[in-house]
């Protein structure tokens, strides 16, 4: 419908990411960023940022470098 947001689905994890970030005011998220704020491995840190990048959550802006994109 015209004039409503988007959704944006995200899964839990990717949930607890977005507001960790927001809650701490960490704009700039990397795998090592990741790793600490939710404790997974580097490798799922990963793909958690490709995926929420895919999803509209992120904005890559180099080579495993993302910016949040607010709500």
């Amino acid at each position: 419908m015209a004039g409503q947001p988007e959704v944006i689905q995200l899964s839990h994890l990717e949930q607890t990411i977005h507001f960790a970030c927001r809650r701490r005011g960490v704009n700039l998220l990397n795998a090592d960023v990741v790793t600490r704020l939710v404790g997974v491995s580097r490798k799922h840190a990963v793909n958690l940022l490709s995926s929420m990048a895919r999803k509209g959550a992120l904005y890559r802006i180099g080579r495993g470098r993302y910016v949040v994109i607010p709500p």
